[in-house]
């Protein structure tokens, strides 16, 4: 018994399937026979030349202002980079090389040292 019901769900569904398939080749023949372009299954590939070209045209002005905000920033950081610069030049002593010579760096100041005892 239990074979016979699986077999009626199996058989009922089949007719489903089939109905649900034969309206939707009628509603296909019906857009094709009026000249309805058919759907797309990406709406990108709805759009026409005009719409891409549209689109392209407001992405490339998009990119040519985040273009020129970057030349912007890059002439802002160069100009604070200068002005940082002869700022710090201002500060800048220069130290005589007699001075520089009085003072031994630390390695050769150690170098002659005696090791230390254990």
């Amino acid at each position: 018994m239990n074979d016979n019901v699986s077999t009626n769900i199996a058989a009922w569904l089949a007719c489903l399937a089939f109905v649900v398939m034969l309206i939707n080749g009628a509603f296909k023949l019906k857009r094709n026979a009026t000249g309805e372009p058919s759907v797309p299954a990406n709406p990108i590939l709805g759009q026409n030349v005009h719409d891409i070209t549209r689109r392209v045209k407001h992405l490339e002005d998009w990119r040519d202002g985040l273009m020129d905000k970057l030349e912007e920033d890059k002439q802002a950081i160069l100009t604070a980079g200068e002005h940082r610069a002869v700022h710090l030049d201002s500060f800048v002593v220069l130290v005589p090389r007699q001075a520089l010579r009085a003072h031994r760096p630390l390695h050769l100041a150690t170098r002659h040292a005696a090791p230390p005892a254990h």
